[in-house]
């Protein structure tokens, strides 16, 4: 009789089990259910975004992107466009600051060069001040540009040329204008293809997709509108030609006569050998002269070596009241040559 008891205790209790978990699977479920509600509904706010302040990586955040791609952006550029521009022109206004400094000096020579030209004759001694374009820029911006890429400086000569022509069309590296439009045609060339050959001319171009290696599109504007291939240049020229340009004679006579042109001292000069590195012209037509010209407000003392000039000298010291000239041997077997004058320097 207990056993029988037991027994039905025992299946009694199996089926309360079944029973109750029975009855409690669809709260289980539900409470499942809205578990994972939850996490997708979390998930779903972090992917969309917030309304007001949405992250980039979200969905709000991408449609933010896009709709500032239209409308954002663009003003943005042509602001900061604008900053970049004004900012270039005033690095370009100091530059050009420098070269009316030296206009100031060149005007003041050009003076004293007017009152000497009777004496100057053909000889044409003149002074050039201003901005010089340097030729390593060509070289300097194609360091940034990967050639290989499509583009319109695509190709070692191509690329080369066309940049060279963009440059050319600027007649004076002086004028803001001028300059200002061919760094605007260059950097239009990096973003629309202006080769000829290409079949859809002014076609859209990737600046980024152009750069060279590491090398960003911020370096390649900063050199381009830094203006460090711009340089000020102050040359004195004889005849049109820079000073690199002439023989070791004309260069050394065209310094000597500018220094005794422009040099208003009464103090004496004394000239070891004026004649190295001059040619005869040099001396016999110019520069007699202005050591003739010299010596009226100073005392001269000039020690030539050659021969015929200590003539030419000797004999227009002699015109001269109280200059006295005097030969002697010295060691060696040289001659020694001396002009002095007796006069007081005025």
């Amino acid at each position: 009789m207990n056993a029988s008891l037991v027994c039905q205790k025992a299946a009694l209790e199996a089926q309360k089990a079944e029973n109750v978990e029975r009855l409690g699977k669809p709260a289980r479920e539900y409470q499942e259910y809205l578990i994972s509600l939850k996490l997708w509904t979390d998930r779903e706010k972090e992917l969309r975004g917030d309304d007001q302040n949405p992250v980039a990586d979200t969905l709000r955040g991408l449609e933010k992107e896009l709709d500032n791609v239209d409308t954002v952006y663009p003003e943005t550029l042509q602001s900061t466009r604008t900053e970049r521009e004004r900012i270039s022109r005033e690095i370009f206004s100091k530059k050009r600051s420098l070269t009316r400094f030296y206009n100031a000096v060149k005007q003041s020579i050009d003076g004293e060069i007017a009152k000497c030209q009777e004496h100057l004759g053909e000889y044409d001694i003149a002074i050039e001040a201003g901005l010089r374009f340097n030729p390593a820029f060509f070289d300097e911006f194609l360091k940034f540009i990967n050639q290989s890429a499509v583009g319109s400086f695509r190709g070692q000569e191509e690329g080369r040329t066309l940049l060279r022509r963009l440059s050319d069309s600027v007649t004076d590296w002086e004028s803001e204008s001028g300059v200002f439009e061919t760094l605007d045609a260059i950097v239009q060339a990096l973003h629309s293809d202006k080769r000829d050959e290409i079949s859809s001319p002014n076609a859209a171009r990737d600046v980024f997709k152009q750069m060279k290696g590491q090398r960003s599109v911020q370096e390649l504007y900063d050199y381009l509108f830094g203006f460090d291939y711009l340089g000020t240049k102050y040359d004195l020229k004889v005849d049109q030609k820079d000073l690199s340009e002439l023989s070791p004679g004309e260069r050394g006579g065209l310094l000597l006569i500018f220094y005794l042109m422009l040099d208003r001292q009464d103090i004496p000069l004394v000239i070891d050998q004026p004649e190295d590195n001059l040619d005869n012209k040099s001396v016999y037509e110019i520069l007699v002269t202005f050591i003739k010209q010299a010596k009226k407000r100073r005392q001269i003392i000039l020690v030539p070596s050659w021969v015929p000039l200590r003539g030419r000298l000797a004999s227009s010291s002699a015109t001269n009241r109280g200059l006295s000239r005097s030969a002697s041997e010295a060691p060696g077997g040289s001659r020694r040559f001396r002009i002095s004058s007796h006069r007081k320097c005025c």
